[in-house]
């Protein structure tokens, strides 16, 4: 999705009703955050919005056939006031880019309900995981910051040293929400140097294993720890950077 394209074919007109309450239900927040991520044009915003959310089947039903109700009033509108054959073309051509853009959406976000996989980290916090295909990787490196992970390697599989729970493998998003106080969401590393001098805890469940350091792209809200060691809401491992030999 072109941030121009969107913006330009007056996406942001399709509203979603509020519930008015201080504690909003999943649909009003998705929702709202769609509309965000969608006015900017940003699809890791969108892969955000439905992760955070743990949206299911029923609500991105919903929410496709809002955006569709709106498509739709966009288009009767455009007939209005239409003086000239040049005028008639434009908006025409608009409405067209509009329908494709809406195409593009419920695409999307049936997607990523019909595949995502919720787990439990080895704390028990709820994560969400889904394997992207070429498309969407591909938006999420236009969009995304790159830093590294350090991981055990088990067999062919990599996991969260601390953990020994949480499996993080190539080209699979996972998402877990970033909370105002405690460790959450996925530590990693603005340097391939400080990722290589990670410090674990004693109680590491897997201190002892091999490990890898992965690159990883990172998107959502994020917890500077210091030391350049960040937390971040979403990561995807996209390569094997090199293992680790002590």
């Amino acid at each position: 999705m072109d941030s121009s394209t969107v913006n330009g074919d007056g996406l942001s007109d399709a509203t979603f009703p509020d519930s008015g309450h201080e504690q909003k239900s999943d649909i009003s927040l998705l929702s709202q955050r769609l509309t965000d991520a969608l006015e900017r044009g940003d699809v890791a915003s969108v892969l955000l919005a439905a992760l955070s959310c743990n949206a299911d089947s029923g609500i991105v039903e919903d929410i496709i056939r809002t955006r569709w109700h709106a498509a739709l009033t966009f288009m009767s509108s455009l007939g209005k006031g239409v003086a000239d054959q040049h005028s008639v073309l434009k908006r025409t051509r608009a409405a067209i880019d509009r329908f494709r853009v809406e195409a593009d959406i419920a695409q999307l976000l049936q997607h990523i309900t019909h595949t995502v996989h919720h787990r439990r980290t080895g704390s028990g916090e709820a994560i969400s995981c889904l394997q992207l295909d070429d498309s969407l990787l591909k938006n999420l490196m236009q969009s995304g910051h790159t830093q590294f992970k350090v991981c055990a390697v088990v067999g062919n599989k990599f996991y969260s040293v601390f953990d020994g729970r949480t499996e993080y493998a190539i080209g699979v998003a996972v998402h877990q929400s970033i909370q105002p106080q405690g460790k959450s969401g996925f530590f990693v590393h603005q340097s391939l140097h400080a990722a290589l001098r990670t410090p674990f805890p004693r109680n590491s469940r897997l201190g002892r294993a091999p490990q890898a350091v992965l690159k990883v792209l990172c998107c959502g809200d994020s917890v500077d720890h210091g030391d350049g060691q960040l937390a971040y809401e979403m990561i995807v491992p996209v390569e094997v950077v090199c293992r680790v030999v002590y």
